[in-house]
């Protein structure tokens, strides 16, 4: 991915028509090896066979180097972190940062259309590369939930800098249909 030669392309290709792969994306060193990597959203990803798994969704790594002209299968992805049912995981996803501190990036994934209450709210995780593993399903994260009903929290979403000047990467996040509370 060179931002000087935009005659270089990557394609991204799917696993099935409809999952969506390349919703969303993101560049970020996630392994910290001084290589960009590609962080994929796939909010159609059926997890699941059936209406058990409908619309899951999944976030995917590909480690870099990523070269020109490069098709990039998100079966041949490093990992993957999936989703439950309709939660449309990586509708958003965001290299955010380091919201810690601890010298490693951070990822954010938005799902702002899921309800995990049953009352129309929906959640955003935040990801953070362990050392020795690239495997996002065993990453750890923040969980943030809510927003009121109906609120499509994470619908937009941005690593913002040291906003409030502690010393720290912040995260800003949209709430356009929340109720202000």
């Amino acid at each position: 991915l060179n931002p000087v030669d935009m005659r270089e392309a990557v394609v991204i290709s799917g696993l099935t028509i409809g999952d969506e792969a390349g919703a969303s994306l993101s560049l970020t060193d996630w392994n910290s090896d001084d290589v960009v990597d590609l962080i994929i959203g796939a909010p159609g990803v059926d997890t699941l066979s059936g209406a058990a798994g409908k619309d899951s969704g999944a976030v995917y790594l590909v480690l870099g180097p990523i070269t020109q002209s490069t098709t990039v299968s998100v079966s041949a992805a490093t990992t993957t972190r999936k989703g439950m049912t309709d939660a449309r995981f990586g509708e958003r996803v965001r290299h955010i940062g380091d919201l810690d501190g601890d010298g490693r990036p951070e990822l954010a994934y938005a799902s702002p259309t899921y309800d995990y209450s049953g009352v129309g709210e929906s959640e955003v995780f935040i990801l953070e590369p362990d050392e020795g593993t690239e495997d996002l399903s065993l990453a750890p994260y923040w969980h943030l939930k809510g927003g009121g009903v109906g609120a499509r929290l994470g619908l937009t979403m941005c690593g913002a800098g040291d906003v409030n000047l502690d010393g720290y990467a912040d995260l800003l996040l949209a709430n356009p249909a929340g109720s202000g509370e």
